[in-house]
């Protein structure tokens, strides 16, 4: 599961889930969630344990594949 589909489901806020996990300020976990940047391994393994698993490393590694539209447009 994808950690926006993930927060929309659970009604949490970017802010709330980052405090969670020990990510300071939203922007970082929107980044995450656009595919901008990649979460360090520490805070892949705690936003694991923080979703009980429904978010795993796989996740964003097949997220990263596919890129957003912009970085689509540019290859």
């Amino acid at each position: 599961m994808q950690l926006s589909e993930y927060l929309s489901q659970n009604n949490e806020t970017a802010r709330a889930f980052g405090s969670k996990i020990g990510v300071k300020g939203p922007a970082t976990i929107y980044r995450y969630m656009q595919g901008i940047r990649f979460p360090s391994a520490r805070i892949l393994k705690k936003i694991e344990e923080a979703t009980n698993g429904e978010v795993t490393a796989n996740d964003f590694l097949s997220a990263s594949c596919v890129g957003t539209p912009a970085q689509e447009a540019a290859r």
